[in-house]
Formats: C-alpha cells, sequence, structure tokens
C-alpha cells in the first residue's frame, strides 16, 4: 500500500528507539515499515522515524554541553554504528562521510539480493536529525553509494535543506513530505526532557569553562587550546602517559581569540599534521576563514580537518567521532 497525501502511516510495534540498540530489532523495523506502506513510501517512513530519534539524541548531546557539567561518553546517541563520521568540510554549507561496516546494508544482502540504490534509511534519518540539532537548521542527510549495492563504502552526503532546494534537487522534494518538522521538534524536546528525567547523568571532571585556556580531557575526547605546535604535541603525549595511548581518540583545536596569520597558519599545520601522524581525529574551532580555506585545500595525502563554527558543536561531534571510532575497530 501507499500513503495517499496527508494520511499518516501506522506506528510500527517495533520501538525506533530500541532499534537503535539491537541489529535484530531494526531489521524487524525495516521490515514492518516496508509491509505496511511498501517500497515507495517505505524509505520516507523510516527517515522521518529515525530523524526524530537523532534529533532526540542531539538535542541531549548539546543540553549538556550548554550546561554546567557534561554527560558521560557513550551516555548519549544510538548504540549501533549506523551514524556516519563526518570527514572534511565546513558544517553550515555541506560536508561529507562515510561508514565503513553498515548496520542496515549488511542486514540487506543478508535477506535480499544487491539493492538497486542505496538503502541505509534508518541511517540517513538518525544522521539528519542529530546534525539537525546540532547545527541549529534542519540538515538532510542522503546517502550516494552503499555496499548493499555492491559498492566499496557507504557514503553520506549532508547539506541544509535549503541547499537541497535551491538546486531543486527531486531526492528533497519527495523526502520532504515525510518529515512534519514542527511535530519533530516538538516531540523530540518532550521525549528529551522525558529521557533527561529517567538518566540522572554525571558531571565527567568537573565544569567546563569554555573560557578557561586549560586542557580539558573527557574521555576519549581532548579540548587543546592552541597555544602552538610543541606545546600542542606535548599536552597531548601528556595525557596519554597519564590515560593510555590509545584512550585519547579526538582531539578538538580550539584558536579561538587567537591571531591566525599566515605564519601560524604553518603552526597549525605542523600541529594537523603530528596529531594525524599519531592515529588522531582532529577537530577545529576559530580557525578564520583564510584557514580553513588553506587546510580544504590541502592535496593528496593530508586528510582535511572538520571545522566547526563553535566549541559545543566542536565537542558533541568529538564524541561522535570516538563513538563511531568505537564502533569500526
Amino acid at each position: 500500500m501507499s500513503l495517499r497525501p496527508g494520511e499518516r502511516a501506522p506506528e510500527p510495534s517495533v520501538s525506533p528507539r530500541l532499534a537503535l540498540e539491537d541489529a535484530q530489532t531494526l531489521s524487524t523495523l525495516r521490515r514492518q515499515v516496508f509491509e505496511t506502506v511498501g517500497p515507495t513510501d517505505g524509505p520516507g517512513i523510516l527517515y522521518s522515524l529515525s530523524f526524530c530519534e537523532g534529533m532526540i539524541d542531539g538535542l541531549r548531546v548539546m543540553r549538556g554541553y550548554s550546561a554546567a557539567g557534561a554527560p558521560r561518553p557513550g551516555a548519549v546517541g544510538a548504540l549501533l554504528p549506523i551514524v556516519f563520521r563526518p570527514e572534511g568540510g565546513m558544517l553550515e554549507s555541506h560536508f561529507g562521510g562515510s561508514l565503513r561496516r553498515s548496520i542496515e546494508a549488511g542486514l540487506h544482502r543478508c535477506e535480499y539480493p544487491s539493492a538497486s540504490g542505496p538503502i541505509c534509511f534508518v541511517s540517513q534519518g538518525y544522521a539528519a536529525g542529530w546534525y539537525s540539532s546540532i547545527l541549529g537548521e534542519t540538515i538532510l542527510v542522503r546517502e550516494i553509494s552503499c555496499t548493499a549495492c555492491g559498492q566499496a563504502s557507504c557514503r553520506f552526503e549532508a547539506r541544509p535543506a535549503e541547499h537541497w532546494l535551491a538546486e531543486d534537487n527531486p531526492w528533497a522534494r519527495e523526502l520532504l513530505p515525510f518529515l512534519d518538522l514542527d511535530t519533530i521538534r516538538e516531540r523530540a524536546e518532550r521525549r528529551r526532557q522525558e529521557l533527561d528525567q529517567e538518566t540522572k547523568e554525571g558531571e565527567m571532571l568537573g565544569n567546563f569553562d569554555p573560557m578557561s585556556p586549560a586542557v580539558h580531557v573527557w574521555g576519549p575526547v581532548m579540548i587543546l587550546p592552541y597555544s602552538g605546535p610543541e606545546d600542542g604535541v606535548l599536552a597531548l603525549d601528556s595525557i596519554r602517559e597519564d590515560v593510555g595511548p590509545h584512550q585519547i581518540r579526538v582531539v578538538v583545536v580550539d584558536a579561538t581569540g587567537a591571531v591566525i596569520d599566515p605564519v601560524e597558519t604553518l603552526g597549525l599545520t605542523r600541529l594537523l599534521d603530528a596529531l594525524e601522524a599519531k592515529g588522531v581525529e582532529t577537530v577545529m574551532v576559530g580557525i578564520g576563514d583564510r584557514a580553513t580555506r588553506y587546510f580544504q585545500a590541502r592535496g593528496e595525502g593530508h586528510t582535511a580537518p572538520l571545522v566547526v563554527r563553535d566549541l559545543s558543536e566542536a565537542i558533541a561531534l568529538g564524541f561522535q567521532i570516538s563513538q563511531c571510532s568505537l564502533g569500526s575497530d
């Protein structure tokens, strides 16, 4: 069956929240939705359901970082590795990423023949809701290649909804009728409040003062105020000696307030290369437009850093990247 305009899809008997925690439940949710509404509307329904769940988790993370304390690592987010790790780009325009081992694609390959197009609908929707919360605007995420189709990896592209619509993109036009954004936002905020009441999350290492120049370490994420490449590497090495060489997975380099002139851009480059050589992911904040363009234009052999607008975004994405890294190990 297909839905008529304005008709709401029946609620699945399987909880979308539980589907984010267990692969078999995810498989059941997908099967129920397709059996109920058919192949035409199934992708949009799955996208909408998971968009709401991603928005709930994104709201919880951002609320945690705007408060005095922070949620503990891994306390918020899908337990299955379904949200892609961002790879370079500027979040306010467009960015991409990939899943090395997509749960959805693996389920599809076990149950069905090779797909004719990308099928990671829950991953797309959850990531879209997550980034919409973190960035404060509606982000749509589209899968552009999928291992269920025999391709090498599941790759995703994310852009603000207005960017998709400005180019009259047919995929976005077909998707948006399934996203009642006002209702989704109200439901996500209500559910976020309920979950925060159920889960009393303690502080991790005391209160975080974003104006403090001190290094902070929250589980796998290290916040490193930029004071030169040598100081940055020494700080990382010192922390790793205390907590173990593999505990720090993401370093947020905070250059807010620093004057990033051409000479200092070279210093940032040296720090970035040193962190990459140590196998640490990097998120950069406060580096300015000129330095951002420089890093995005670096040639082959260099990984473009993820550049964000403010420290709250950087910390939230740092935890997401660390969770994705753990899920792909």
